[in-house]
Parts: C-alpha cells; structure tokens; sequence
C-alpha cells in the first residue's frame, strides 16, 4: 500500500508530508493505492459525527 497526495500524485513519507512538493497533506487531500485491488488511487472519506 502507498500513501499519495491527491493534488500532485507525490507520496507521502510517515511525517505527512509529500516527498514530490513538500506540502503537508491532511486527510482530505490523501489517497491510497492499493496495487492488488486497482491501479486507481483510492481518496480517503471525511470522518463523521
């Protein structure tokens, strides 16, 4: 599993920042990749309550 930036495609080191343009990324702009179910970047949901 990656961890990606949904704006740039970069991922994420475990600091939460984006190693391909050094912004740090909160959930709403974070995407999985899961390369055994899809090729797609997968965007996290926003928690609820």
């Amino acid at each position: 599993m990656r961890t990606l930036h949904s704006g740039c495609g970069g991922e994420l080191n475990v600091a939460g920042t984006c190693d391909t343009c050094g912004k740090t990324v909160g959930r709403e702009d974070e995407a999985w990749l899961l390369p055994w179910l899809s090729q797609e970047p997968v965007r996290l949901a926003m928690p609820t309550g």
